[in-house]
Protein backbone atom coordinates (compact mmCIF):
# COMPACT_ATOMS: atom_id res chain seq x y z
CA UNK A 1 0.00 0.00 0.00
CA UNK A 2 1.42 3.37 -1.07
CA UNK A 3 1.68 6.43 1.13
CA UNK A 4 -1.70 8.12 1.50
CA UNK A 5 -3.60 5.11 0.11
CA UNK A 6 -6.76 3.98 1.90
CA UNK A 7 -8.46 0.60 2.10
CA UNK A 8 -11.65 -0.64 3.74
CA UNK A 9 -12.27 -4.34 4.27
CA UNK A 10 -15.58 -5.95 5.17
CA UNK A 11 -15.48 -9.40 6.71
CA UNK A 12 -18.12 -11.95 7.69
CA UNK A 13 -17.06 -15.15 9.45
CA UNK A 14 -19.14 -18.02 10.84
CA UNK A 15 -17.69 -20.67 13.17
CA UNK A 16 -19.25 -23.75 14.75
CA UNK A 17 -17.94 -25.41 17.92
CA UNK A 18 -19.18 -28.73 19.32
CA UNK A 19 -17.16 -30.43 22.03
CA UNK A 20 -17.40 -31.69 25.58
CA UNK A 21 -15.84 -29.18 27.93
CA UNK A 22 -15.27 -28.81 31.63
CA UNK A 23 -17.71 -26.11 32.77
CA UNK A 24 -17.31 -24.22 36.02
CA UNK A 25 -20.36 -22.63 37.61
CA UNK A 26 -19.17 -19.06 38.01
CA UNK A 27 -16.33 -18.45 35.57
CA UNK A 28 -15.16 -20.09 32.35
CA UNK A 29 -12.41 -19.00 29.98
CA UNK A 30 -10.07 -20.49 27.41
CA UNK A 31 -11.13 -23.13 28.08
CA UNK A 32 -11.71 -23.27 31.83
CA UNK A 33 -11.12 -21.13 34.88
CA UNK A 34 -12.04 -23.14 37.95
CA UNK A 35 -14.00 -21.13 40.50
CA UNK A 36 -17.12 -22.76 41.86
CA UNK A 37 -18.93 -26.04 41.30
CA UNK A 38 -17.60 -28.33 38.57
CA UNK A 39 -19.90 -30.04 36.08
CA UNK A 40 -19.14 -31.76 32.77
CA UNK A 41 -21.51 -30.83 29.97
CA UNK A 42 -21.83 -30.75 26.21
CA UNK A 43 -21.52 -27.26 24.74
CA UNK A 44 -22.30 -26.24 21.16
CA UNK A 45 -21.55 -22.72 19.94
CA UNK A 46 -22.36 -20.85 16.75
CA UNK A 47 -20.41 -17.62 16.35
CA UNK A 48 -21.01 -15.00 13.65
CA UNK A 49 -18.54 -12.09 13.43
CA UNK A 50 -19.02 -9.09 11.16
CA UNK A 51 -16.09 -6.69 11.13
CA UNK A 52 -14.97 -3.54 9.36
CA UNK A 53 -11.27 -2.77 9.02
CA UNK A 54 -9.74 0.46 7.79
CA UNK A 55 -6.13 0.70 6.56
CA UNK A 56 -4.03 3.74 5.75
CA UNK A 57 -0.59 3.98 4.15
CA UNK A 58 1.69 6.11 6.34
CA UNK A 59 4.69 5.46 4.11
CA UNK A 60 5.27 3.46 0.94
CA UNK A 61 6.34 0.51 3.07
CA UNK A 62 4.20 1.03 6.18
CA UNK A 63 0.48 0.92 6.90
CA UNK A 64 -1.75 1.00 9.97
CA UNK A 65 -5.07 -0.76 10.56
CA UNK A 66 -8.07 -0.43 12.86
CA UNK A 67 -10.58 -3.30 13.08
CA UNK A 68 -14.01 -3.06 14.72
CA UNK A 69 -15.86 -6.41 15.14
CA UNK A 70 -19.50 -7.04 15.92
CA UNK A 71 -20.25 -10.49 17.28
CA UNK A 72 -23.29 -12.74 17.62
CA UNK A 73 -22.98 -15.92 19.65
CA UNK A 74 -25.58 -18.64 20.16
CA UNK A 75 -24.77 -21.33 22.71
CA UNK A 76 -26.55 -24.55 23.68
CA UNK A 77 -25.55 -26.39 26.86
CA UNK A 78 -26.59 -29.83 28.09
CA UNK A 79 -26.67 -29.75 31.90
CA UNK A 80 -26.62 -33.36 33.16
CA UNK A 81 -26.42 -32.49 36.87
CA UNK A 82 -29.90 -30.95 36.81
CA UNK A 83 -32.86 -33.10 37.88
CA UNK A 84 -34.19 -33.77 35.33
CA UNK A 85 -31.27 -33.02 32.91
CA UNK A 86 -31.75 -29.73 31.08
CA UNK A 87 -30.75 -28.06 27.84
CA UNK A 88 -30.09 -24.33 28.08
CA UNK A 89 -29.86 -21.97 25.08
CA UNK A 90 -28.24 -18.54 25.38
CA UNK A 91 -27.32 -15.82 22.90
CA UNK A 92 -25.70 -12.39 22.79
CA UNK A 93 -25.12 -9.66 20.20
CA UNK A 94 -22.80 -6.69 20.45
CA UNK A 95 -19.37 -5.15 20.07
CA UNK A 96 -16.35 -7.42 20.25
CA UNK A 97 -12.73 -6.61 21.05
CA UNK A 98 -11.42 -3.73 18.89
CA UNK A 99 -7.94 -4.24 17.40
CA UNK A 100 -5.22 -1.99 16.01
CA UNK A 101 -2.16 -3.03 13.97
CA UNK A 102 0.84 -1.74 12.03
CA UNK A 103 2.61 -3.45 9.10
CA UNK A 104 6.08 -2.75 7.71
CA UNK A 105 7.25 -4.16 4.36
CA UNK A 106 10.92 -4.97 4.83
CA UNK A 107 13.37 -4.26 2.00
CA UNK A 108 14.92 -7.31 0.34
CA UNK A 109 18.52 -7.29 -0.87
CA UNK A 110 17.81 -10.05 -3.38
CA UNK A 111 15.81 -9.13 -6.46
CA UNK A 112 13.92 -12.43 -6.61
CA UNK A 113 14.08 -13.20 -2.91
CA UNK A 114 11.26 -13.55 -0.42
CA UNK A 115 9.19 -10.54 0.57
CA UNK A 116 8.95 -9.95 4.31
CA UNK A 117 6.28 -8.14 6.29
CA UNK A 118 6.70 -7.43 10.00
CA UNK A 119 3.64 -6.61 12.07
CA UNK A 120 2.58 -5.66 15.57
CA UNK A 121 -1.02 -5.58 16.82
CA UNK A 122 -2.88 -4.73 20.01
CA UNK A 123 -6.25 -6.22 20.98
CA UNK A 124 -8.39 -4.33 23.46
CA UNK A 125 -11.03 -5.62 25.89
CA UNK A 126 -14.05 -3.66 24.62
CA UNK A 127 -16.40 -6.66 24.35
CA UNK A 128 -18.33 -7.70 27.43
CA UNK A 129 -16.40 -10.46 29.17
CA UNK A 130 -17.15 -13.46 31.36
CA UNK A 131 -16.47 -11.43 34.52
CA UNK A 132 -19.13 -8.80 33.79
CA UNK A 133 -22.02 -11.19 33.10
CA UNK A 134 -23.94 -13.98 34.77
CA UNK A 135 -22.72 -17.05 32.84
CA UNK A 136 -25.98 -18.87 33.66
CA UNK A 137 -28.02 -16.35 31.65
CA UNK A 138 -25.58 -14.68 29.23
CA UNK A 139 -22.52 -15.35 27.06
CA UNK A 140 -19.42 -13.17 26.65
CA UNK A 141 -18.50 -11.29 23.48
CA UNK A 142 -14.86 -10.55 24.37
CA UNK A 143 -11.93 -12.13 26.18
CA UNK A 144 -11.71 -9.54 28.95
CA UNK A 145 -7.94 -9.18 28.49
CA UNK A 146 -5.64 -6.92 26.49
CA UNK A 147 -3.04 -8.63 24.31
CA UNK A 148 -0.09 -7.68 22.10
CA UNK A 149 1.11 -9.72 19.12
CA UNK A 150 4.31 -9.44 17.09
CA UNK A 151 4.87 -11.45 13.94
CA UNK A 152 6.48 -11.75 10.55
CA UNK A 153 5.15 -13.02 7.22
CA UNK A 154 7.20 -14.22 4.26
CA UNK A 155 6.08 -14.52 0.63
CA UNK A 156 8.05 -16.12 -2.20
CA UNK A 157 6.53 -15.68 -5.66
CA UNK A 158 7.16 -18.15 -8.48
CA UNK A 159 4.63 -17.40 -11.23
CA UNK A 160 1.90 -18.52 -11.38
CA UNK A 161 2.17 -19.56 -7.74
CA UNK A 162 3.36 -18.22 -4.42
CA UNK A 163 4.44 -19.80 -1.16
CA UNK A 164 3.72 -17.96 2.10
CA UNK A 165 4.50 -18.55 5.75
CA UNK A 166 4.14 -16.72 9.04
CA UNK A 167 5.16 -16.90 12.67
CA UNK A 168 3.91 -14.86 15.62
CA UNK A 169 3.88 -14.52 19.40
CA UNK A 170 1.02 -13.09 21.47
CA UNK A 171 1.45 -11.78 25.01
CA UNK A 172 -1.75 -11.68 27.07
CA UNK A 173 -1.64 -9.06 29.80
CA UNK A 174 -2.29 -9.72 33.48
CA UNK A 175 -5.59 -8.43 34.86
CA UNK A 176 -5.63 -7.69 38.58
CA UNK A 177 -8.36 -7.65 41.23
CA UNK A 178 -11.07 -9.26 39.12
CA UNK A 179 -14.29 -9.44 41.09
CA UNK A 180 -15.74 -12.94 40.97
CA UNK A 181 -19.11 -13.84 42.50
CA UNK A 182 -19.86 -17.52 43.15
CA UNK A 183 -22.58 -19.38 45.01
CA UNK A 184 -22.01 -21.68 47.97
CA UNK A 185 -23.28 -25.13 46.93
CA UNK A 186 -24.59 -25.92 50.44
CA UNK A 187 -26.01 -22.64 51.74
CA UNK A 188 -26.75 -20.83 48.48
CA UNK A 189 -25.00 -17.71 49.79
CA UNK A 190 -23.09 -15.52 47.35
CA UNK A 191 -19.34 -15.46 47.83
CA UNK A 192 -17.24 -12.56 46.52
CA UNK A 193 -13.52 -12.93 45.85
CA UNK A 194 -10.85 -10.96 43.98
CA UNK A 195 -8.28 -12.72 41.81
CA UNK A 196 -5.38 -11.83 39.52
CA UNK A 197 -5.61 -13.71 36.23
CA UNK A 198 -2.89 -14.08 33.59
CA UNK A 199 -3.96 -15.93 30.41
CA UNK A 200 -1.29 -18.03 28.75
CA UNK A 201 0.72 -16.58 25.90
CA UNK A 202 0.39 -17.94 22.36
CA UNK A 203 2.93 -19.02 19.75
CA UNK A 204 1.52 -19.46 16.25
CA UNK A 205 2.94 -20.65 12.95
CA UNK A 206 1.44 -21.18 9.52
CA UNK A 207 2.28 -21.87 5.88
CA UNK A 208 0.48 -22.27 2.59
CA UNK A 209 0.46 -22.06 -1.18
CA UNK A 210 -1.51 -19.90 -3.64
CA UNK A 211 -1.93 -20.60 -7.36
CA UNK A 212 -3.26 -18.20 -10.01
CA UNK A 213 -5.72 -19.93 -12.34
CA UNK A 214 -6.08 -16.83 -14.51
CA UNK A 215 -5.42 -13.06 -14.12
CA UNK A 216 -8.58 -12.64 -12.02
CA UNK A 217 -8.84 -15.81 -9.95
CA UNK A 218 -6.53 -17.75 -7.64
CA UNK A 219 -6.93 -20.63 -5.22
CA UNK A 220 -5.00 -21.22 -2.02
CA UNK A 221 -4.52 -23.70 0.76
CA UNK A 222 -2.71 -23.44 4.05
CA UNK A 223 -2.35 -24.74 7.57
CA UNK A 224 -2.03 -22.85 10.85
CA UNK A 225 -1.12 -24.06 14.33
CA UNK A 226 -1.16 -22.17 17.62
CA UNK A 227 0.09 -23.25 21.03
CA UNK A 228 -1.43 -21.55 24.09
CA UNK A 229 0.34 -21.65 27.43
CA UNK A 230 -1.49 -22.26 30.72
CA UNK A 231 -3.67 -19.66 32.42
CA UNK A 232 -2.65 -18.64 35.94
CA UNK A 233 -4.86 -17.43 38.79
CA UNK A 234 -3.03 -15.66 41.63
CA UNK A 235 0.19 -17.12 40.24
CA UNK A 236 -1.03 -20.72 40.24
CA UNK A 237 -1.39 -22.67 37.03
CA UNK A 238 -4.93 -23.81 36.29
CA UNK A 239 -5.51 -27.35 35.09
CA UNK A 240 -6.70 -28.00 31.53
CA UNK A 241 -5.85 -24.51 30.27
CA UNK A 242 -3.18 -25.47 27.74
CA UNK A 243 -4.55 -25.34 24.20
CA UNK A 244 -3.32 -26.53 20.82
CA UNK A 245 -5.34 -25.30 17.88
CA UNK A 246 -4.78 -26.30 14.25
CA UNK A 247 -6.78 -25.66 11.10
CA UNK A 248 -6.61 -26.50 7.40
CA UNK A 249 -7.72 -23.64 5.14
CA UNK A 250 -9.05 -23.90 1.57
CA UNK A 251 -9.83 -20.66 -0.23
CA UNK A 252 -10.23 -18.73 -3.46
CA UNK A 253 -9.78 -15.07 -4.38
CA UNK A 254 -11.74 -13.38 -7.18
CA UNK A 255 -10.80 -9.97 -8.60
CA UNK A 256 -13.98 -8.12 -9.56
CA UNK A 257 -14.43 -5.81 -12.57
CA UNK A 258 -13.54 -2.87 -10.35
CA UNK A 259 -10.36 -4.70 -9.29
CA UNK A 260 -11.66 -5.22 -5.75
CA UNK A 261 -10.71 -8.67 -4.38
CA UNK A 262 -13.29 -11.03 -2.88
CA UNK A 263 -11.84 -13.75 -0.64
CA UNK A 264 -13.88 -16.83 0.32
CA UNK A 265 -12.40 -19.58 2.48
CA UNK A 266 -13.35 -22.61 4.55
CA UNK A 267 -11.21 -23.72 7.51
CA UNK A 268 -11.50 -27.18 9.05
CA UNK A 269 -10.46 -27.70 12.67
CA UNK A 270 -7.89 -30.44 13.27
CA UNK A 271 -7.85 -30.54 17.09
CA UNK A 272 -10.43 -30.53 19.89
CA UNK A 273 -9.41 -26.97 20.78
CA UNK A 274 -10.23 -25.68 17.27
CA UNK A 275 -13.60 -24.69 15.80
CA UNK A 276 -15.19 -27.59 13.92
CA UNK A 277 -15.22 -25.39 10.83
CA UNK A 278 -15.18 -21.74 9.83
CA UNK A 279 -16.54 -20.03 6.71
CA UNK A 280 -14.84 -16.69 6.02
CA UNK A 281 -15.80 -14.00 3.46
CA UNK A 282 -13.81 -10.80 2.86
CA UNK A 283 -14.30 -7.95 0.41
CA UNK A 284 -11.96 -4.96 0.28
CA UNK A 285 -12.04 -1.58 -1.45
CA UNK A 286 -8.98 0.58 -2.18
CA UNK A 287 -9.11 4.34 -2.65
Amino acid sequence: MRRGAKEVEFRLAYSHFSKNTLFIDGVAMLPVLVIGEVAVESVRRDVLISSVAGRYGIRDNMEVELKVPFRYQYETRDVPQADPPQQVSLSALGLGDIEGAAYVHLASKRRNGARWIANVSVKSATGKDIFSINPKTDVPLGTGFWSTRVGVTGINIADPGAVFWNVGYTYNWLRKDIRVVTEDAQTGDQLVSYVDIKPGNTFDVGAGYAYAINPRMSVNTGMSISFNGPTRSNGRELANTRLTSAALRLGAVWLTEGKFPVDLAVSIGLTDDSPDFTVDWRHSYKF
